[in-house]
């Protein structure tokens, strides 16, 4: 009977809310990759200009090194392809963003050297950064 009567605290907004982060909390259970990378990549992109060491890394999620770098490559990536990926994807939004000069970009991203950072950049995309630039400008005017 207790079970019958309408609750006066049943909020079907908050329901919805609770099925969806509940969702996503069980994909993450449930897909290695992303349980360990996507914490691994928002470490990486909250200080792009100062990357941490993979030790840095391990030591947060209470590993050594050796045992992050093997985590790692079971799911088939390495730090290092973690940081040039995030490093790619920060370089193209922070491109797109028609303000930054490519040294501010550069710098932004760690690099010392702008000359540097447009080799990587060329070799990520087949594009020099004012390439790049001029090409996403393009297609934004024809649009």
């Amino acid at each position: 009977e207790f079970c019958l009567r309408e609750n006066p605290f049943y909020n079907p907004g908050a329901i919805k809310l609770v099925e969806k982060t509940l969702s996503a909390q069980l994909a993450a259970v449930n897909n290695p990759h992303s349980a360990l990378l996507d914490p691994i990549v928002g470490m990486l992109s909250k200080t792009p200009e100062n990357m941490p060491s993979v030790e840095e890394v391990a030591a947060s999620f209470h590993m050594s090194s050796r045992t992050l770098n093997r985590r790692l490559r079971d799911i088939g990536t390495s730090y290092s392809d973690i940081v040039t990926d995030v490093r790619k994807k920060l370089a193209i939004e922070k491109l797109n963003a028609e303000h930054l000069s490519v040294q501010e970009v550069a710098r932004s991203l760690g690099y010392s050297d702008t000359s540097n950072f447009c080799k990587a950049f060329r070799g990520w995309t087949g594009y020099s950064p004012s390439g790049y630039r001029d090409k996403f400008a393009e297609k934004t005017l024809s649009v």
